[in-house]
């Protein structure tokens, strides 16, 4: 994940590598470390939606659109379509 990451730089504000990279972090680091702060506090502003729809346990719809804002609601079905 982090050689992917590094590979994208255009895309470090996308919640499409900041999630994965937070849990990674949090997995490897643990949570009390500093880059696990850092990833998860960037992956929250990237899109708060997911962690929501993430915890109430829901089903998702698929996301059939084609494009969606950045931090809206139909970024986190493409993130959870993903």
């Amino acid at each position: 994940m982090e050689a992917i990451y590094k590979q994208f730089p255009a895309d470090h504000q996308n919640p499409l590598f900041l999630y994965p990279m937070a849990f990674m972090k949090f997995k490897t680091l643990g949570e009390d470390h500093p880059d696990t702060a850092s990833f998860l506090q960037q992956a929250l502003e990237s899109n708060l939606f997911i962690p929501v729809i993430a915890f109430k346990n829901v089903d998702v719809p698929p996301f059939k659109g084609s494009e969606y804002l950045p931090h809206s609601e139909e970024e986190a079905y493409y993130f959870f379509t993903i």
